[in-house]
């Protein structure tokens, strides 16, 4: 009798949902490091080495590829603010599905900004660095959604003969800390008549690995408030 009791409980731990996990988990654990999973927000495009304006012109913009609206009303990107510190998203700030939600330094009618796109966040706390560049976009519950960076210099984007690039998220998406998941923009969209500065701010620009597009660009949306609330 011991000896079956022994057996059938052997066999429920080969065989039950957790045992099957673990195993699913060990085979596939180079895969995970490298690819992410369906995720509802993740960080599109940074706009990190300001404008041909103003250097702290500096903009970075997130997209839901999602077919719901989501309540980004608390949520946090560690690192976004200046000294390395966060920044905190008003409440009642929401994305609709296959739109953006664009946080800039400076709101679109002011003098120093090259934004054509209005922003969905104006905050004067933003400071992307040149030199220890990582993002954390948290939920309100503090849960990592995703992640832009590795610590050190930006991957791509700068200036160039006093055009600045921005830093564009490839697809399909993979892990925000590798070079390899990041280009730099090679399209001009959402700047003011005048400025071609690369970049698509407020635009979702989805392309592939060697920068050719492979779907529609994608406008925010530009109705809502912007909240000129300085958090960090």
């Amino acid at each position: 009798m011991k000896q079956l009791i022994c057996f059938l409980t052997l066999a429920a731990l080969l065989f039950s949902p957790i045992g099957a996990a673990q195993v699913i988990g060990a085979e596939n654990s180079d895969e995970i490091k490298s690819e992410i999973s369906p995720r509802l927000i993740f960080i599109s495009e940074i706009g990190w080495a300001g404008s041909s304006k103003s250097t702290i012109d500096e903009w970075l913009e997130l997209v839901n590829p999602g077919d719901q609206e989501i309540d980004l009303s608390g949520w946090l990107i560690e690192g976004a603010g200046t000294g390395g510190s966060s920044l905190t998203l008003p409440e009642s700030s929401r994305i609709p599905p296959k739109a953006t939600y664009l946080i800039a330094n400076y709101s679109a009618e002011n003098n120093n900004s090259t934004l054509s796109a209005p922003p969905n966040y104006v905050n004067s706390g933003i400071s992307l660095s040149n030199s220890s560049f990582h993002l954390l976009l948290k939920d309100a519950a503090g849960n990592q959604i995703d992640e832009a960076g590795d610590g050190g210099p930006p991957f791509f984007g700068g200036t160039t003969s006093g055009q600045t690039v921005s830093m564009v998220r490839k697809q399909p998406l993979t892990d925000g800390t590798l070079s390899d998941s990041w280009l730099a923009a090679e399209n001009s969209q959402g700047f003011d008549v005048g400025f071609e500065d690369l970049g698509t701010p407020g635009v979702w620009w989805v392309e592939d690995d060697e920068g050719v597009e492979v779907d529609e660009a994608v406008e925010g949306n530009e109705e809502e408030e912007i909240d000129l609330t300085e958090t960090t």
